[in-house]
């Protein structure tokens, strides 16, 4: 469990990017994609599409959480109010 901590801690690193303005974000977002893609692999000693099978089912978990919790801050109280 340890181990998971110290990948996704270190992947975290790549949003220091984020302090430049306009393109840091995504740019960071993207290199924090690729350093947890690379620690899963070399952390793990997984393939490479097994390692990219996580990464999508991480992010889409992280979506799906996301979509529910917007609908519950907007979509709801909507519904209720009618």
């Amino acid at each position: 469990m340890l181990r998971v901590w110290r990948i996704f801690n270190y992947a975290q690193a790549g949003m220091a990017a984020a302090l430049i303005p306009f393109l840091g974000g995504p740019a960071g977002s993207l290199w924090v994609l690729y350093l947890t893609y690379k620690g899963l692999r070399g952390g793990f000693a997984m393939s490479g599409g097994r390692a990219a099978g996580v990464l999508a089912l991480s992010l889409f978990f992280q979506t799906m959480l996301l979509v529910l919790l917007l609908l519950g801050v907007i979509g709801l109280p909507r519904l209720l109010l009618r």
